[in-house]
């Protein structure tokens, strides 16, 4: 059905080949009257000659992930790098992780696909207090008889780059 598919990008490669990256969505039951929507599932590419005739679809399997964003790359060696964010609900109200896929589009092949977990302990403390506000945050919260919760990772991140690190082939989002 054309309303459960989107087109997210078209990439044009150097041995002329065409991809198109697209959004599959699937349906799912939300709210207090069970009302049908469409959530954003995983991606799927396709490969096309420069004539435009189809040569293949490659797997971008997510299994019970729910992407929430991505972005394709094209590396200096002609692979490309899919990198992005997932949640393991359709209502996608927490990040829970990213993932990086590697992807070999003359033969039209997987070649990596990694999904990591993350959380808001990973960031660091970004929050800009000095240790003097953290002490008096922790004596009021006691006050207050509340437990301190690890905070959820933010779902509005965005990628905006991905590089692999020459020396060790690391991967930088």
């Amino acid at each position: 059905s054309p309303d459960l598919y989107q087109v997210q990008d078209v990439v044009f490669t150097k041995d002329e080949k065409v991809l198109l990256l697209g959004k599959e969505f699937t349906e799912t039951l939300a709210g207090k009257r069970n009302r049908r929507r469409l959530v954003f599932k995983q991606y799927l590419l396709s490969v096309y000659s420069k004539d435009g005739l189809k040569e293949k679809d490659i797997p971008l399997e997510s299994d019970n992930r729910y992407i929430i964003n991505g972005r394709l790359i094209e590396q200096a060696e002609g692979n490309l790098l899919l990198a992005g964010f997932y949640s393991l609900s359709p209502a996608k109200e927490e990040l829970n992780g990213f993932f990086i896929q590697q992807i070999d589009p003359q033969r039209g092949s997987l070649l990596m696909s990694s999904f990591k977990e993350i959380s808001a302990s990973m960031l660091g403390d970004a929050s800009g207090y000095s240790t003097d506000d953290e002490k008096e945050d922790r004596k009021w919260e006691e006050q207050a008889g509340r437990k301190e919760e690890e905070e959820e990772f933010p779902g509005t991140y965005l990628i905006r780059s991905v590089d692999i690190n020459p020396v060790d082939r690391s991967i930088l989002i």
